[in-house]
């Protein structure tokens, strides 16, 4: 597996994949590659590489994988957000090697707002995106609406792959009064959250609705533990997602949310289809609606209904497994 953090760095992308593991029906070897430092879980090995194609194909012909998983986020492998180093070191390892590769696209290209540099990046981060594509036996993603894309990139399959909780629901749903709205995950991604919905949090200040804002995750590099990370989600009434609501499926945090029985509210105008989240537009009337706890509670209900049917690891993993050995 490629992954773009190893621990001691806090990364959900790495979560995913050590839960991946753990639910594996076979007693496989597991690598990770990694262009930083760092450690695996028990039982899988770590080997670093450079952000070259040589580094990476050198490695992969070292190890002589059965399989190759890419977890990718292009912004995990490149500050500009376009890795090519990763297609030159895949297409120079399969020139030789029959290793099946299956590419999970976290992330495929900036999604921002348009006046930011860089948004005029976005084309060749789609491009190699699609050049992956063309590369793997498999492509994987867990939005929908993105599969469709990749499709186009590939006359190989596209598969949609649940995006679960990493957070084991270790703690029952324990609503508080009054309201809590908690953010969760790296300091980066809470402070988008909150950023994303200042006129929301502005406007129930304004009209005396008294809802606590929450951080939960990482601090200085700490990462709290999965129970204490449980205990916090299921004591929120709503988690603030950072993401359109059509990106929800993508976010591990909102993931948990709704695991935990915790309604999210996220940005833009909700999909029939996907989880069922809460939205709002500038009426100050949809604004107020959600400080009230038999709103959220109600959402939070409908919402784990549809992570427990929809978006479980049993999914996750039979997508992987049919992926990297069919």
């Amino acid at each position: 597996m490629i992954v773009p953090n190893l621990p001691p760095t806090v990364c959900g992308v790495y979560d995913y994949t050590r839960k991946l593991a753990e639910h594996w029906p076979t007693k496989d070897e597991w690598t990770l590659v990694c262009t930083q430092e760092g450690y695996g879980w028990p039982g899988a090995n770590a080997v670093r590489i450079e952000r070259s194609g040589d580094s990476l194909s050198r490695a992969l012909a070292t190890l002589k994988p059965d399989a190759i998983g890419l977890q990718y986020t292009c912004y995990g492998y490149a500050r500009d957000g376009i890795p090519a180093w990763l297609a030159d070191g895949l297409e120079l390892f399969k020139r030789t090697a029959k290793a099946r590769l299956a590419v999970m696209f976290h992330e495929v290209s900036y999604d921002g707002a348009i006046w930011r540099r860089a948004h005029w990046r976005k084309p060749k981060q789609e491009a190699l995106a699609k050049r992956l594509c063309k590369i793997a036996e498999v492509a994987l993603t867990g939005i929908p609406e993105r599969r469709q894309a990749l499709q186009q990139a590939t006359e190989h399959e596209v598969v949609l792959a649940a995006i679960p909780s990493n957070i084991e629901p270790l703690h029952s749903s324990a609503h508080e009064s009054p309201v809590v709205f908690g953010v969760f995950g790296l300091p980066a991604t809470r402070a988008k959250a909150l950023a994303g919905h200042k006129r929301l949090i502005a406007a129930l200040a304004k009209n005396s609705r008294r809802v606590e804002i929450r951080e939960i995750g990482s601090n200085n590099g700490n990462a709290a533990s999965d129970a204490a990370v449980s205990q916090a989600l299921a004591a929120c009434n709503a988690l603030l997602s950072p993401y359109e609501a059509a990106y929800v499926w993508k976010s591990g945090a909102a993931m948990a949310a709704l695991a935990h029985g915790c309604a999210v509210i996220a940005l833009g105008i909700a999909k029939s289809g996907g989880p069922p989240v809460l939205t709002y537009g500038r009426g100050i009337t949809e604004r107020l609606a959600l400080a009230n706890p038999d709103v959220l509670k109600a959402a939070g209900f409908a919402g784990k209904r549809w992570y427990e049917e929809n978006s479980g690891w049993p999914r996750a993993v039979a997508a992987w497994h049919a992926a990297l050995t069919r």
